[in-house]
């Protein structure tokens, strides 16, 4: 920035202030656009000097230690070599706008060698003072990314000739607009036979780091560039960087080599329109320092992300026009965020909104350069990831976790969260990774909830960050209407589970089981000793009295028996077993009434009631345990017995209940094996 007035604090006379218009600028120094050179790619020159320095100065031979064995021959060859006929200049090699280079050959040193020279027709005092400005300047900096200059010689015209390096190369520019070209050089530096897209703008980042180191080296010398744009860079063919034409230098106030112009000294436009920087467009000498050459740089990294130059016009004062504004520039998405933040910073309107140095702008490149990997890890995701949410976005419930497509599915959701996660640990300042983690979660948690995945929905909800309080409440609300579910089927289960209260059923049928033969056999003792003689109406009094006994024993175990829908039923299935008999019971007495010639005895009845007792026990197995069959043949055996032998008709009653009670209290003493079913086990998942 331009100091300030500390009268008034506006800035200073001559210096541009940030409201002011370029015409107002121009018009303050007395200079006129017109004398603009009408070019929209070369550089604007300085105004002619009014003196040139001598080209050389050799040193007299007097000067020279004449004791030195090698003095004369320092002598002849230093002479020798400022002789122009000591380069044998050869075929051009590059032409621009003001100068021209050749091959040569220098014999001295039996090397090939460059020489720039200027064109015929452009051999002014101002293209004289631009090419001795880039031979002493180059000729100071010793750096590997600036070529070095081995001689500076008068041409036989007089006018200069800077024998330097040769570069076996190509223009920065030329890389820049021939992709296979630029193909070819990334892969030989890169070590790759095939470049993406990605490797090509690897290979120019890395070139533009070069080019900032130069010129960095070039600030703590105190000399700014002033012209930097990629047909001033050269790239060899083995990825040598060179920062070529610094025709327009300048040096830092106190700072730069006192042969070279003070920044505070230019009062005109200077530099390449189409990359000018805005205090350059402007002839702003006070404000000119490291970050002009940091905004030039910006406009390089531009080039590098949109094969454009900084400054659109059609003109050059439409170019000095757009450059002196600035305005940041909208890239398009396909440009990684973080390069594009960092173009539009460095090409700030204002010098002090931009990176602080050449090496402050290089760390952000080295900063992408790190985060690459991460942001590449992280594009590939995003990519992934807006398929798999256009799948499980669709309408309708998605495919069973248990189907090949549903596995697929989580598969997909795995790598994409996997490919975030690693994108995040490389480089946790990665946004897009972040928000692309984000949406995946969210859109699989809100996939997971309609297709009521409890454990998946949470799984990703609770790595939400920030929390989604909408979310949460719709988890909370599936994981009580899952519990509530689980609870029911854990009571159904329960309700039908055979197995319930086994021990209590076990010992109830052995008890029941032993009662019955007791009961029977003394009934049927009693009554062949006559003590009791049974008729039918006597049945149905004696069926009557275990029809009240079974009730009794069914309230007393009601709080056991009685509160599974499985013990229920084995109580009605006993509870119609006696009814069955009361029935059967019955219909005898009625039909004895009703033909009293062919009316069955009481112990006739009774022994064909066996009959009833072998549907109970298949009743019993078809209905509720399948063990229960293997009581059914020795049911069957009694049944077809007991009317062979009617007077042992309670007796055999009696021992087929036993049969059945003992049975029943053997399988029903251990529960039978059996999968558990898994469920929900807590209510509040978040």
């Amino acid at each position: 920035m331009a100091a300030a007035d500390p009268a008034t604090g506006r800035p200073a006379s001559g210096a541009a202030g940030p409201d002011q218009t370029l015409a107002e600028r121009w018009s303050r120094i007395g200079f006129d656009p017109a004398s603009l050179v009408p070019s929209l790619k070369g550089t604007l020159l300085d105004p002619p000097v009014d003196h040139l320095v001598d080209l050389v100065t050799v040193p007299a031979a007097d000067t020279l230690d004449a004791a030195s064995p090698h003095a004369a021959a320092l002598v002849t060859g230093a002479r020798a070599d400022l002789d122009p006929a000591a380069i044998v200049l050869g075929p051009t090699l590059g032409e621009g706008g003001m100068g021209v280079v050749h091959l040569a050959q220098q014999p001295s040193l039996r090397r090939e060698v460059a020489v720039k020279r200027l064109r015929p027709e452009r051999t002014t005092p101002a293209a004289v003072t631009a090419l001795l400005r880039e031979a002493w300047v180059t000729g100071t900096l010793e750096h590997p990314s600036i070529v070095p200059v081995h001689l500076l010689l008068p041409d036989r015209d007089g006018s200069p000739q800077v024998v330097m390096k040769r570069i076996e190369g190509v223009t920065w520019e030329t890389l820049l607009t021939m992709p296979t070209l630029a193909d070819e050089f990334a892969g030989r530096t890169l070590g790759g036979d095939h470049v993406s897209g990605k490797d090509r703008l690897l290979f120019h980042l890395r070139i533009l780091a070069d080019v900032c180191q130069a010129i960095s080296f070039a600030h703590s010398r105190g000399i700014l560039h002033l012209d930097l744009k990629p047909e001033n860079v050269m790239v060899g063919r083995f990825g040598e960087v060179y920062v070529v034409d610094w025709g327009i230098a300048a040096g830092l106030p106190e700072r730069g080599p006192h042969w070279l112009p003070s920044t505070t000294s230019i009062q005109s436009v200077r530099g390449t329109p189409s990359w000018i920087a805005p205090e350059l467009a402007a002839a702003d000498g006070p404000s000119l320092g490291p970050a002009t050459d940091v905004y030039l740089l910006g406009g390089l990294l531009h080039y590098v992300l949109t094969g454009e130059a900084r400054h659109p016009g059609d003109d050059v004062k439409a170019l000095l026009e757009a450059a002196w504004r600035s305005e940041p520039w909208r890239y398009d998405a396909t440009v990684p965020s973080e390069l594009a933040e960092l173009a539009n910073r460095a090409t700030a309107r204002l010098p002090a909104d931009r990176p602080a140095s050449a090496d402050a702008f290089r760390a952000g490149i080295e900063r992408h350069l790190a985060h690459r990997d991460s942001i590449e890890l992280g594009e590939r995701a995003i990519v992934r990831t807006q398929r798999l949410l256009d799948l499980v976005g669709a309408p309708g419930r998605g495919p069973n976790e248990g189907t090949q497509a549903g596995q697929s599915l989580r598969q997909t959701f795995l790598e994409c969260r996997f490919a975030f996660q690693r994108a995040l640990e490389v480089w946790p300042e990665n946004s897009a990774a972040r928000d692309g983690l984000h949406a995946l979660l969210r859109g699989m948690a809100d996939y997971a909830l309609r297709n009521q995945q409890l454990e998946r929905a949470t799984e990703c909800i609770s790595e939400l960050s920030p929390r989604d309080p909408e979310l949460e409440r719709r988890l909370n609300a599936l994981g009580a209407e899952l519990l509530g579910q689980y609870q029911r089927l854990k009571y159904l289960e329960r309700d039908a589970d055979v197995d319930a209260f086994h021990q209590q059923r076990s010992l109830l049928a052995l008890g029941a089981g032993t009662l019955f033969i007791v009961w029977n056999v003394l009934i049927g003792w009693a009554n062949r000793s006559g003590l009791l003689v049974f008729d039918l109406g006597d049945l149905l009094w004696l069926n009557a009295l275990t029809l009240l006994l079974f009730g009794a024993t069914a309230f007393v175990v009601r709080d056991s028996l009685l509160t599974t829908a499985t013990n229920r039923r084995l109580v009605v299935l006993f509870g119609s077993g006696f009814v069955a008999v009361k029935l059967f019971w019955l219909a005898a007495w009625v039909h004895a009434r009703a033909h009293p010639a062919t009316a069955m005895s009481a112990l006739e009845v009774v022994s064909l009631t066996n009959w009833v007792y072998l549907y109970f026990v298949l009743a019993l197995t078809f209905t509720m345990d399948t063990r229960a069959a293997w009581v059914a043949l020795p049911s069957a055996a009694v049944a077809v017995l007991a009317p062979f032998e009617s007077t042992l008709a309670f007796e055999l009653l009696g021992l087929e209940g036993f049969l059945i009670g003992i049975w029943l209290a053997i399988i029903w003493r251990r529960p039978r094996k059996r999968r558990q079913p898994a469920g929900p086990t807590d209510p509040s998942p978040i």
